[in-house]
């Protein structure tokens, strides 16, 4: 016997309903929320970016996590072909680091 029936399997290819949608939709404020009270990271350049299979539509509903990014535009890691450097660019060393930024976030969303 299959472990999951059709009318199961129908029931989770749905698209979420008003109130899990409306669910989805406060938690997603709440994490920006917080980035944007945070001391530090409200001065910072953040992008909020849904990815996973909530933001595919491959979420399993009533049953399944929202990915949300929390992007540092202002700086980034880079790597360039020999001979070449950031000055090529114009880039200047960055004043962020990562495990500061990670910090900064599960601070802001602790608090």
């Amino acid at each position: 016997m299959p472990a999951f029936n059709e009318q199961t399997l129908d029931n989770w290819r749905k698209p979420a309903s008003e109130n899990e949608e409306q669910k989805i939709l406060n938690a997603i404020s709440m994490v920006k929320d917080a980035i944007k009270a945070h001391t530090i990271l409200k001065t910072k350049d953040i992008e909020f970016v849904m990815q996973g299979s909530y933001s595919n539509n491959t979420n399993v509903k009533l049953d399944s996590d929202i990915d949300i990014c929390v992007m540092l535009k202002e700086t980034f890691y880079d790597e360039y072909r020999e001979g070449v450097t950031r000055e090529n660019y114009g880039f200047i060393d960055g004043t962020n680091n990562y495990d500061d930024y990670r910090g900064y976030v599960v601070e802001a969303i602790q608090n």
